[in-house]
């Protein structure tokens, strides 16, 4: 005999219809929709399949990249001169397994470099191929610690997962090289500002997606290349094998750039206030960019009223795998706050982000400005 669906059954139902909202269409996208989407997928570096699965997800019906044996997402647009590379990395920093205690405990070493204090007692996913395991990394307790604690050290962590063996942790189904992070999502502050963690480099990878989305291949002229790369918090090691089989005529990391504009650090460096525009990173550990054409970029997006600023930072990026006689490196980014931790940006940045690529690729005007 068939059931009557009960008055609270249908209630219910309605309710959950209310309530259910259908995910953005791909052509409907916002920067934040792609951002949101790209945070919430998680890569540490060797393991990016569900970023990269993501970028392909995103992008335009026409554009049908290539993977290559390393893991880079490769998207070559047009033919001829002038050619132009655009590169962001899709890894973020996080650890690996590497051990497992007797009574149930997971050692670890780093993906990147990052304060270890950053992950001390905080939940943790580890990431295995039965899904998603949570933890919490092991902290002193206060009531028993006296005086200072002592400092966190990658060799002091230790991850909880609620085991109590090596056989429990076996039945998690997570082994050796799982990678672990932060649990995270993309949260609003006041304003424009948006904190997640990985928001380096994933607002690259947006801002890569955005610039194909917006992009009409019927109307290019020369050449451009899309290259969401793999492992570069390792050492660049994705860019490094691009390198090999391309030679553009201009290469554009899209990368952060870690910004002094907090009250932790002096302003006399790496300042570049957030929400005043995207930043040349004419200096850095692994980069001096092209002064001349430094100059000429700022004097064009000055002249097309995009927020544009010069400045000099820590770190590294995926433009130092390209230097040769024919190629020019020149690298953007947007300022960050608080690197390789919770990180705090401002989406007007990112806009000029966008507008600035956009720009590179259909305004040739950049190229003919003097110094």
């Amino acid at each position: 005999m068939k059931k009557r669906t009960s008055s609270f059954s249908v209630a219910l139902a309605a309710v959950a219809c209310l309530l259910w909202v259908a995910p953005a269409r791909a052509d409907t996208l916002t920067t934040v929709d792609v951002l949101r989407r790209l945070v919430s997928a998680y890569g540490v570096s060797g393991s990016e399949a569900p970023v990269r699965r993501e970028v392909q997800s995103m992008l335009p019906s026409w554009a049908h990249p290539k993977t290559d044996a390393m893991g880079n997402l490769v998207l070559d647009v047009g033919h001829g001169s002038p050619s132009l590379l655009f590169i962001a990395h899709m890894d973020e920093i996080g650890y690996y397994v590497t051990g497992i205690t007797p009574d149930g405990y997971l050692r670890v070493e780093p993906a990147g470099g990052f304060w270890p204090g950053t992950f001390e007692g905080r939940l943790v996913l580890i990431h295995t191929d039965k899904g998603d395991v949570p933890g919490v990394v092991a902290t002193k307790s206060i009531h028993l610690t006296a005086g200072e604690a002592p400092p966190v050290t990658n060799s002091s962590i230790f991850v909880d997962v609620g085991a109590s063996s090596r056989a429990d942790v076996d039945s998690l189904g997570i082994k050796i090289l799982d990678t672990i992070t932060i649990r995270k999502d993309l949260t609003k502050l006041a304003g424009d500002r948006y904190a997640a963690r990985s928001m380096d480099d994933r607002f690259g990878c947006t801002t890569l997606v955005q610039a194909v989305r917006a992009l009409d291949p019927a109307k290019l002229t020369g050449t451009v290349t899309f290259v969401w790369s793999v492992q570069e918090e390792l050492g660049t090691r994705g860019a490094a094998a691009v390198a090999k089989s391309y030679r553009p005529d201009f290469v554009f990391p899209v990368d952060m750039f870690v910004t002094s504009d907090t009250p932790l650090e002096t302003s006399q460096e790496a300042y570049a206030p957030i929400g005043h525009g995207t930043v040349m990173r004419a200096l850095d550990n692994s980069n001096i960019s092209p002064v001349d054409w430094n100059r000429r970029i700022l004097a064009w997006a000055k002249a097309k009223g995009i927020a544009l600023q010069i400045g000099a930072t820590g770190g590294g990026n995926d433009g130092e795998n390209f230097w040769s006689e024919s190629t020019l490196v020149i690298p953007f980014g947007i300022p960050i706050r608080y690197s390789h931790s919770m990180e705090v940006i401002d989406m007007r940045d990112l806009d000029s982000m966008i507008q600035i690529v956009n720009g590179l690729i259909g305004d040739g005007g950049w190229r003919t400005v003097k110094e």
